[in-house]
């Protein structure tokens, strides 16, 4: 939410007679993936939207209705728009989207669905007034985001593999996207063969600031075979598991900045053939439904009115800091990992 067109959805055209010009199309902006129109708009965040033919502006900007049978629909008569025959063409809708400052919600959902009412083509010989109703995928309104980028490892290859005390094993970078955020909770996929990760605690996990070289006070660490898991397993040759660690208080990352983080683990059991004994450390979301603007213990799952977490999951917690004063406990302005980036975050690994 940075008081900027934002891509909303892409939808498809094609025509297969001949050449079709649009005219009418109706267009609905709510915050649910069903087309109907509801009380609850999504004007504070997608005041309005524009259409594009590629980088060509086709038509807007168009307001959404407020109110009424038609609360969140846009009505265009007047369009001029020409799919070619035999020719697919992508109609991109952009909103413009509101700074969480001018009344945009951190969290809020918004859809956007092409109607199947109030549509109208025109061909050399015929014309068309029925269309299917296709809707877009969610988007979420955030004043800023977080992001997970790949970095140089420090320690990989044969033979950086060693036991009996914390050892770097990936390296990370957070990066601010649009203004400061905030995390606390991250999760690990580790996979052993011939030998172990010792049982997860706060004196063999470490996440330690790049920049400083100071470790980042943990409040729990867990680990093991599933990735929900509140336990402090050991992983054993041949077994992939979940190491999770949260922090005691949250990591603050500046608007357009980043830091980098190690995580360290602990080893035992190595194997005595040469090369043979090997960990492979990757970043990891096991969330697939976002959930944000509510407090930390609301994403964290906790029900009681204590800040910590009980197990690993959801992968990743951070905050966008829309609300002053972050806390775990009165901010409603953390989310989980859905709509954080790379899409894969497997690609962040040593």
């Amino acid at each position: 939410a940075n008081a900027s067109e934002q891509i909303l959805g892409r939808f498809d055209f094609n025509s297969t007679n001949e050449d079709m010009k649009i005219e009418k199309l109706s267009l609905m902006v709510n915050a649910t993936s069903t087309n109907t129109a509801t009380s609850s708009t999504t004007g504070d965040e997608v005041p309005w939207i524009k259409l594009y033919d590629g980088s060509t502006l086709v038509g807007g900007p168009y307001y959404p209705d407020g109110s009424g049978a038609s609360s969140s629909v846009v009505m265009i008569d007047g369009l001029s728009w020409t799919i070619p025959k035999d020719t697919t063409k992508t109609l991109t809708v952009k909103g413009y989207v509101n700074d969480v400052s001018a009344g945009a919600d951190t969290g809020a959902n918004v859809f956007v669905h092409v109607l199947d009412t109030g549509f109208k083509a025109v061909g050399s010989s015929a014309s068309d007034t029925s269309i299917a109703i296709a809707s877009g995928n969610r988007k979420v309104v955030y004043k800023a985001k977080p992001k997970f980028v790949a970095v140089t490892q420090p320690n990989s290859g044969n033979g950086s593999l060693s036991a009996g005390t914390p050892i770097k094993v990936l390296r990370f970078r957070v990066q601010s996207v649009g203004n400061k955020i905030a995390w606390r909770q991250v999760q690990f996929q580790v996979a052993m063969t011939a030998a172990t990760m010792s049982a997860a605690s706060t004196a063999n996990v470490a996440i330690r600031k790049v920049s400083t070289g100071a470790s980042l006070t943990l409040a729990t660490v867990y680990s093991g075979s599933g990735t929900a898991s509140g336990t402090t397993a050991t992983l054993t040759g041949g077994n992939t598991g979940y190491v999770g660690a949260e922090l005691s208080t949250h990591e603050q990352i500046a608007s357009g900045s980043y830091e980098d983080y190690d995580l360290e683990l602990t080893f035992a059991d190595l194997s005595t053939t040469n090369d043979a004994a090997q960990a492979v450390v990757k970043l990891y979301r096991q969330e697939s439904v976002p959930v944000g603007a509510t407090w930390y213990i609301g994403v964290a799952g906790v029900t009681t009115s204590t800040d910590t977490d009980t197990d690993m999951n959801p992968s990743f917690i951070w905050s966008d800091q829309s609300v002053v004063g972050l806390s775990a406990t009165t901010t409603a302005d953390w989310a989980n990992s859905v709509y954080v980036e790379p899409s894969l975050f497997t690609d962040i690994t040593n």
